[in-house]
């Protein structure tokens, strides 16, 4: 007789952030989808080099200065790290990214 064991495992695909931009203006930048991507490619450039601005990443949505976006999960870990680090200029001022949640479910990062 032989006996079958099957192991499964749960990952999630992606992983997805809810973000928001820190600003030092007296007068605050607008933003637009095409501002937030070059911010967020701005910030794997600056930590993971040329390999890291292609991670793939995909805006959601964005609301003022908040933006939900998804990367694949084997990515979330550099992702984070270039977020958490990054400190450029928008318009002659310095913006930075907070990560209010992350989670490997969309449901993970709603209010």
């Amino acid at each position: 007789m032989t006996t079958r064991v099957t192991i499964s495992t749960n990952t999630a695909p992606c992983q997805y952030f809810h973000l928001r931009l820190q600003h030092s203006y007296d007068t605050p930048p607008t933003l637009d989808l095409l501002t937030w991507r070059t911010l967020i490619t701005a910030a794997l450039t600056q930590y993971l080099g040329l390999i890291g601005s292609a991670t793939h990443i995909d805006i959601l949505h964005a609301v003022e200065y908040d933006a939900w976006i998804r990367c694949p999960q084997r990515d979330a870990a550099g992702l984070w790290a270039s977020l958490g680090g990054y400190i450029g200029k928008v318009e002659g001022g310095g913006v930075s990214f907070q990560i209010v949640k992350s989670s490997p479910f969309l449901m993970g990062i709603t209010k």
